[in-house]
């Protein structure tokens, strides 16, 4: 029988191994990383790129085709119900009976995680951090205050791993940055590990330490966000000569009023004789779609 535990000498606390999924028209290919803990993990991708089959794969609440995920060393599958008492989600499209108030949704929690739970902390969230009305029903909920009812709920059975697929899509800049603020304090103030699914490369450029980019079913991009502005890098195309122009031309792409480039595919020469200026991840992403 294979050993179901790996090291826990790391401060991984989420390790993903070689996921795969296949459906008719698409398929998700080995997919791996780790997550340490108290770090906030931007996974960005467009629309259909693998995003939320990715996070339903590590929570089972789709099958994998094959592939691990293990929890603090131990594998998921082998404790899957004490493993998911200690993880928070919020998905983009979870539905509650939209008659029903949300204060009943929030006793059924409540009586769900029993000693886990933290009442105090639910109420803090709910009057001081969002003002919600328990005594609406879903129905009477705008987009953003679904979302803010629901990270509340998520956070207050005190998670050490919070997954959320999409939760600031087609909110308003307010309530986004609202939203971005408390995930932050959770990771920084409470040591939360955060695993955060958007195409919107704002919010994740905001808050992100780490970026894993998913396109097509595929991981074409894992590493530290600091690492991404030293390595890839846009140069004004005014202040370029002909022959700068053309070699950066060739290994890099046109936008708007730049060329997009990785350096190591640049003469040092070039680099050193023109102003390079950093890169932000919607145009990292335009590069890494070329």
């Amino acid at each position: 029988m294979k050993n179901s535990v790996i090291s826990k000498t790391t401060k991984s606390i989420l390790t993903v191994k070689n996921l795969c999924k296949k459906y008719d028209t698409f398929y998700l290919d080995n997919i791996g990383f780790e997550l340490e803990e108290g770090t906030i993990t931007g996974f960005i991708g467009r629309n259909g790129a693998g995003k939320s089959t990715t996070i339903k794969l590590i929570l089972n609440i789709i099958k994998f085709d094959k592939g691990e995920v293990f929890y603090r060393g131990e594998k998921f599958c082998d404790k899957r119900i004490d493993i998911k008492r200690k993880i928070g989600y919020v998905g983009e499209h979870q539905n509650f009976y939209e008659n029903i108030k949300i204060k009943n949704i929030y006793k059924f929690v409540k009586g769900v995680y029993k000693e886990s739970w933290n009442d105090e902390k639910f109420k803090y969230y709910i009057n001081s951090v969002f003002d919600i009305d328990l005594n609406k029903k879903m129905k009477e909920l705008s987009k953003g205050m679904k979302t803010k009812f629901l990270i509340a709920l998520a956070l207050s059975h005190e998670p050490e791993l919070l997954l959320l697929d999409e939760p600031t899509s087609g909110l308003d800049p307010l309530i986004r940055e609202e939203v971005l603020e408390v995930l932050y304090d959770c990771a920084k103030k409470q040591n939360m590990t955060i695993f955060f699914s958007s195409h919107i490369t704002e919010d994740i450029e905001k808050i992100a330490e780490r970026i894993i980019y998913i396109d097509n079913g595929k991981i074409l991009l894992d590493c530290k966000k600091k690492e991404i502005h030293v390595r890839y890098k846009k140069i004004n195309i005014e202040q370029l000569d002909k022959e700068a122009f053309q070699e950066l031309k060739s290994i890099g792409v046109i936008n708007k009023d730049y060329i997009l480039f990785d350096v190591q595919n640049v003469k040092k020469d070039i680099l050193n004789k023109y102003k390079t200026e950093k890169i932000m991840l919607d145009e990292m992403l335009i590069y890494l779609r070329r």
